[in-house]
């Protein structure tokens, strides 16, 4: 049997991939020097953010929501994304979700936003109905994930949550960064 028709293979392969990502974070974690480019001080790390969050705000400022909309940040890391969310669009009252790999994140977002429901897993089985969500955002999660039958997975559980009308808003690496082996470019 292939991976693709075995589903013990299937889940074992994604037990791989979710330990290859824990440890890769937990590498970026305990790196100065990858501190250092991810520290909010940082005036690289200051634009690439704010030029992040005009591109996700101007998208969900374009789609047609309904007036308390539910948005889905699929990991959503230590939860700047949903708070900025949260004070953006206040005006609709939006029903906040996250959802991320690692556990200190989700403490951490938590902390940021703790009106928002948030969960410990793995994008590719979503712990949601199906439909429940008018916004998925999801931020630098495909290039994170090298197994490409756990992105497909990953991809397929987004579109099962997405309600009718909807939107999947992907912000991603389209270049390959040869300077780290953990990320991969993200094509159409």
């Amino acid at each position: 049997m292939t991976a693709k028709t075995d589903p013990g293979k299937g889940a074992a392969r994604i037990a791989a991939e979710h330990d290859r990502i824990r440890a890769v974070y937990d590498y970026y974690d305990s790196s100065l020097a990858e501190q250092r480019k991810r520290d909010a001080a940082n005036s690289g790390h200051q634009f690439n953010a704010r030029t992040r969050w005009a591109a996700i705000s101007g998208a969900v400022a374009d789609l047609e929501l309904p007036a308390r909309f539910r948005l889905l940040d699929v990991g959503c890391g230590a939860g700047q994304d949903l708070r900025r969310a949260g004070a953006d669009f206040a005006r609709h009252r939006p029903v906040l979700a996250g959802l991320d790999l690692l556990p200190g994140r989700i403490e951490r977002a938590r902390l940021t936003v703790p009106a928002a429901v948030l969960m410990v897993g793995g994008a590719e089985e979503l712990p949601f109905a199906s439909g429940t969500f008018d916004v998925v955002l999801v931020s630098t999660l495909f290039s994170s994930i090298l197994d490409r039958d756990a992105a497909r997975r990953a991809a397929g559980e987004m579109g099962r949550v997405l309600a009718a009308g909807g939107a999947i808003l992907c912000y991603d690496m389209r270049l390959p960064n040869p300077a780290n082996p953990n990320t991969r470019a993200i094509t159409r």
